[in-house]
């Protein structure tokens, strides 16, 4: 059989020389438009290891001097603070709400506020107290003291409050969500699982100590949590997140704007847009206490996607989604229009082979055949220069050139595993253009069965 079919096509060899010159150039054009594609799929679908699809961010503020609104008298910081809490506690005691947590600006997921620290477990011999940062830099790089940057998140303890709970993070060792009382331990605080492994090799880390380069703090590891994306299509990267005690003084007059982030879950099976009605009708003209009043309530997905928009992460997405998506729209055109016309032009050998007794099926297996064949031998013979490009110049990542997305070099994930790279787009390519080709051929083949063999022949 694919003797017959390899004569058949060298004995038309002039017309197919510039159809297998344009399937060179196809499979070429589509390894290179599903490229992106495949790497921007991998990173959506990294596993975000929180949920925000119920969370809301209550934006809390005060009326400062100067606005008419503004009491005196409730301006001390410990008058403002007492006035949040009271607010504080009216939201959290509503029905639909399930969880609540304070945080410092950007300390939480798809907030788009990423900042680092180098951390070393405390079980390395380094003397950290009385030198300066540039010591404790030059010292590092002389002993080879490989430190885990790591970014951190901070939420305020506060009665009834449970960070993890509200963001849905889960124990890595039992799935549940994180111990919330974490003064248990000696200045604890979280690790997500990549950090315990930078840190000391293992994610069984609770208990264990480690220590920041600059000023050379201490803390307990209180517990290792599954890892979470700090904002949409990133990596996963080291996380900590800590603990500290809400006082008088987070709650200073100087601020300019908002002064208290409130992250609230709503219960399963709450109607969202119900929800937030009430809460801006009924609530929000409720909660005025003192000089404090609640700003907006936003949904979190809202947040995410607000941020994603301002640093160009939407656009950028959307830009890479649509050339994919055109580039394989025209390469289906382009591909199966001339696999069509060149059935076509042989409707005389269809004729021909209709009057000396071959079947419908075979004729259409034949065609159907030759396509896959032609088409299989020009995808090899491109795969060479894919290969050298790969070599010279690396897979596509076209979010790669976003300040705030990670550079890709963790092999945990598909898009970053050089050999599953190749083999996933390559064969998504070839199937492709191997279906438009088969298509293309076998369409008009069926049709032309389907006339009389002499009509085929006298059209011809």
């Amino acid at each position: 059989m694919i003797t017959k079919l390899l004569h058949q096509i060298w004995n038309e060899r002039k017309q197919n020389a510039w159809l297998f010159i344009e399937l060179i150039i196809a499979s070429l054009f589509l390894w290179f438009a599903l490229d992106p594609l495949y790497t921007l799929i991998c990173r959506k679908n990294i596993p975000t290891g929180c949920d925000v699809s119920d969370v809301y961010l209550v934006e809390l503020s005060h009326y400062k001097p100067g606005d008419t609104r503004c009491k005196p008298e409730y301006h001390l910081n410990s008058e403002l603070h007492e006035s949040c809490r009271q607010v504080i506690n009216i939201i959290r005691s509503m029905p639909e709400v399930e969880h609540y947590t304070i945080t410092e600006y950007g300390n939480w997921p798809n907030s788009y506020m990423i900042g680092s620290s180098s951390y070393i477990a405390d079980s390395i011999d380094f003397e950290i107290s009385g030198k300066s940062f540039e010591e404790i830099e030059k010292e590092v790089e002389e002993r080879k003291i490989t430190p885990a940057n790591i970014v951190s998140w901070q939420y305020y303890r506060t009665e009834g409050g449970d960070y993890p709970a509200t963001f849905d993070i889960k124990d890595i060792r039992t799935g549940k969500h994180l111990n919330s009382d974490i003064s248990r331990y000696v200045n604890g605080v979280y690790i997500s699982e990549n950090a315990a492994t930078a840190l000391f090799g293992t994610t069984d880390a609770e208990g264990k100590r480690f220590r920041d380069l600059y000023p050379g703090n201490e803390y307990q590891v209180a517990g290792v949590f599954k890892d979470v994306t700090l904002i949409q299509y990133d990596e996963h990267l080291p996380l900590l997140i800590t603990e500290d005690g809400l006082n008088d003084d987070d709650f200073s007059s100087t601020y300019n704007d908002v002064m208290t982030f409130l992250h609230i879950r709503v219960k399963k099976g709450v109607d969202k847009a119900t929800f937030e009605k009430r809460f801006r009708e009924e609530i929000m003209p409720r909660v005025q206490i003192g000089n404090v009043y609640c700003k907006n309530i936003t949904h979190h997905e809202k947040i995410a996607r607000k941020y994603e928009n301002m640093f160009g992460v939407t656009n950028k997405y959307r830009l890479c989604a649509g050339l994919s998506a055109f580039a394989l729209f025209c390469a289906f055109l382009g591909l199966f229009s001339s696999f069509w016309i060149r059935t076509a032009e042989r409707r005389g050998d269809i004729g021909i082979m209709r009057g000396i007794g071959a079947s419908r099926s075979r004729i259409i297996h034949q065609f159907a055949c030759e396509a896959l064949l032609l088409t299989t031998v020009a995808f090899a013979v491109s795969m060479p220069f894919v290969m050298h490009y790969l070599h010279v110049n690396g897979f596509a990542d076209p979010l790669k050139e976003l300040a705030i997305i990670s550079k890709g070099t963790n092999s945990a994930y598909l898009h970053n595993q050089p050999v599953t790279h190749f083999i996933v787009v390559s064969v998504a390519s070839y199937l492709f253009i191997a279906t438009i080709a088969v298509i293309g051929a076998a369409i008009p083949a069926w049709r032309i069965t389907r006339i009389i063999p002499a009509d085929a022949l006298r059209e011809e």
